[in-house]
């Protein structure tokens, strides 16, 4: 029909009808259906409306997205062999017989054909580029509309294009989708919802685009393999290798139907399960007859002297840095088959070789034709993910040979990492090391936190397992830290480390013992009462002695439930009153037995205060080890715990003095009346190093670090545990329930 009349000076047409016969997919690469041409009419007349003689006539046409100006989407030149055919003034043609109309040009809409013709002159001219362009466009612009076949073009077969999947947007499927091809997936594929991926068949497998990484599950069960033996998107069986991570934390397996032994990382290393662990062998499997030991190994035979021949196990993950050992046992029916043994090839995670331990040779000498153990360490390259062991034949010999591997071995002997053994619940054998009859050698029961060596006491037998702690060739002790031991093998003594120094664990005769001890529970009875203005005394036994210094002071045997054996040691009313238990104190005199310095030095006892030390009624106490007869007064040589209400605000204290300098720590606990503390001093083998820990029924209290200074090594030491008087006439009593001193004897 006809839609209205465009003018120019000396042309006029009058538009027929513009269809649009193409497609509007903006996939320039989309398979084509339909032809990418629009048909165009119209009827050319001059200015005047006289039909244009019969003719070719030269033409542009061009395709814009506004109804005026702005940029064309497209232009057609219809000149030289593509000029329009007029009869009648009639013409018909196909835009995109001259040029390539671009589906995203027909994406929006509307669009608006515009038309120019050359100069009279030049109107029909027949050469490419013989036209002059100077009349300019007609006006208006015609408006493009579409051809019935094309209005399903919004959709597809009735589906909106919004249902479409597209390649430059997200899509989701909401409804289940069938694909019978292939489907690549080139970045994540996720399950969200607590849904998961189904295959509906008795097999699956995913694979990386050909560098290796997968997983397979067939017949044979689940494979998770490190190197490809096929190419992508195809059905292979790899060697399965099972790599797990927690935390960034590399916890390696191999998972097959081998066995693995111990901390021997192969799977069926000595080929007792035919070739079972082993990614492929180039032999055959023989029985025990042929065996380093067991019931199989493998044997390769060459063909000619020159054969080289590999069997390689399966895939063990690895650390770089961790240093392997590696090895195994063959033997070869001649020795003029030349050299062959065991070596290590390291993969990255896509499969690629990164290094070998050949450099090492092959795990020792040339082969003997009996069994002889090749063995060699390697440290894991930078860079590697996974390693095979190789039972090799290098074929450099002169004849070719019979070969036989077996008992293939390869052990972790340092890691970048620590190992963790850890039961997700507690149990009496959370960890075991058992026999090969199934005996128990170690077992670590994490519910009452013991390892036993063997059955413990659960279960006597006639061949108990034995605990062998490691020993020492020569004289001397090692350094060490408390509660250590070892065998002296020098000395023929198991040796221990106690309170900063080495002893002997087990002691003999006196006479050649290492270490001495006092062990005094005061359960012999005793009433020793000192006479007017005279000191008093009274052995306990060979190693202690009561002294009372005045008249009044007093040592006695009291009681108390659970106590079968305390001291009560009163001051006596007088001002200066005090009392004490020592070693070896007879008139005043101090025997010079224990040196610091010279050994550790243990020192323990159980006190309670019964009335506190207070103002016009002052007191002071002394536990521990002085040289000074008149202690507490002052500052006594020695090491010691003290006590008085105004030192310390009251509190118990450590203290070391030295020619009246000392050297005190707060173990930050106030004296309470009537309540027992157990208290407990150490001095190191050095004599550097004091510490005090008080104790009652609840809790424990050490000072914030050990005294290392003002302690003497060039005076000796007694026992001094008592109370003296300071100021007021009421007599002061303690209690003692018992005194423990272990000393470490120096050499003789």
């Amino acid at each position: 029909m006809m839609a209205r009349l465009t003018k120019i000076a000396s042309f006029a047409i009058a538009t027929i009808g513009v269809l649009w016969l193409g497609t509007a997919a903006a996939q320039v690469d989309a398979v084509q259906t339909v032809p990418y041409k629009i048909n165009f009419q119209g009827r050319l007349t001059d200015a005047a409306g006289n039909i244009k003689p019969d003719g070719l006539y030269n033409m542009k046409v061009r395709l814009y997205g506004v109804a005026t100006g702005g940029s064309a989407l497209g232009e057609e030149v219809r000149d030289g062999g593509y000029r329009v055919q007029v009869k009648n003034g009639l013409f018909s043609i196909q835009i995109g017989d001259n040029s390539v109309l671009s589906p995203a040009a027909f994406t929006t809409y509307p669009l608006y054909f515009e038309v120019e013709l050359p100069t009279p002159a030049t109107a029909t001219c027949s050469t490419v580029g013989c036209g002059t362009w100077t009349e300019g466009p007609m006006s208006p612009r015609s408006s493009a509309g579409s051809a019935p076949t094309t209005f399903n073009s919004d959709t597809i077969d009735g589906i909106d294009g919004a249902s479409m999947v597209r390649n430059d947007a997200n899509n989701t499927f909401s409804v289940n989708n069938t694909f019978n091809g292939k489907i690549q997936v080139n970045d994540t594929l996720s399950v969200v919802n607590n849904t998961s991926i189904g295959f509906n068949s008795d097999m699956f497998m995913l694979q990386n685009a050909g560098t290796g990484g997968y997983i397979t599950n067939d017949h044979r069960g689940l494979s998770v393999s490190a190197m490809p033996n096929d190419i992508a998107g195809t059905v292979a069986y790899n060697a399965s290798t099972l790599r797990f991570v927690a935390n960034n934390n590399l916890i390696q397996a191999t998972v097959n139907g081998g066995v693995t032994y111990g901390d021997n990382l192969l799977s069926n290393p000595g080929f007792e399960f035919s070739d079972t662990g082993w990614r492929y062998t180039n032999g055959t499997i023989d029985g025990a007859s042929d065996s380093k030991s067991g019931a199989g190994s493998l044997r390769v035979q060459q063909s000619a002297p020159s054969a080289l021949l590999d069997s390689a196990s399966n895939l063990i993950a690895v650390t770089p840095g961790d240093v392997l050992a590696y090895g195994g046992y063959v033997k070869v029916n001649d020795t003029a088959a030349g050299s062959g043994g065991y070596l290590l090839v390291y993969y990255d995670a896509q499969g690629a070789v990164v290094n070998y331990s050949t450099a090492d040779g092959y795990s020792g000498g040339l082969p003997d034709t009996s069994y002889t153990l090749k063995e060699r360490t390697h440290t894991v390259p930078a860079g590697a993910v996974y390693v095979e062991l190789f039972a090799t034949v290098r074929g450099n010999g002169s004849v070719a040979g019979t070969w036989h591997f077996d008992d293939a071995f390869v052990r972790k002997t340092s890691q970048s990492a620590p190992t963790f053994f850890r039961n997700a619940i507690d149990s009496a054998a959370a960890f075991s090391i058992q026999n090969a009859g199934g005996g128990s050698l170690l077992v670590a029961d994490t519910v009452t936190n013991t390892l036993r060596v063997g059955n413990g006491p659960t279960g006597a037998d006639a061949w108990p397992a034995l605990f062998y702690p490691d020993s020492k060739s020569t004289a001397g002790d090692p350094a060490s830290r408390d509660g250590s031991m070892y065998y002296n093998v020098a000395a023929k003594k198991f040796r221990c480390y106690e309170s900063g120094g080495w002893k002997d664990c087990i002691t003999h005769d006196p006479l050649t013992r290492g270490s001495f001890e006092i062990n005094q529970d005061f359960v012999q009875p005793i009433n020793m009462v000192s006479s007017f203005f005279a000191g008093a005394s009274q052995v306990l036994n060979s190693s202690l002695t009561v002294y009372g210094s005045i008249e009044g002071s007093a040592i006695s045997q009291a009681s108390e439930a659970n106590r079968p054996g305390i001291l009560a040691v009163a001051t006596g009313g007088q001002t200066n009153g005090s009392a004490f238990i020592s070693s070896n104190l007879v008139s005043s005199t101090l025997s010079t037995m224990y040196m610091f310095g010279s050994g550790p030095i243990t020192y323990s006892v159980g006190v309670k205060i019964a009335d506190l030390s207070q103002s016009g009624n002052e007191y002071g106490t002394i536990f521990g080890l002085s040289s000074n007869a008149s202690a507490p007064a002052g500052t006594p040589t020695g090491c010691y715990f003290r006590y008085s209400n105004s030192v310390n605000s009251g509190k118990w204290t450590g203290a070391c003095a030295s020619a009246g300098a000392e050297t005190t720590c707060d173990l930050g606990v106030t004296v309470d009346s009537d309540k027992w503390y157990n208290l407990q001093m150490a001095v190191n083998s050095a004599g550097t190093a004091a510490t005090f820990v008080a104790s009652d029924d609840t809790n424990t209290y050490t000072c914030p670090a050990p005294i290392t200074s003002n302690i003497t090594t060039t005076v000796g030491q007694s026992i001094l545990s008592g109370i003296r008087k300071t100021t007021g006439m009421t007599s002061r009593t303690i209690y003692v329930d018992y005194l423990r001193l272990q000393y470490e004897l120096p050499s003789r």
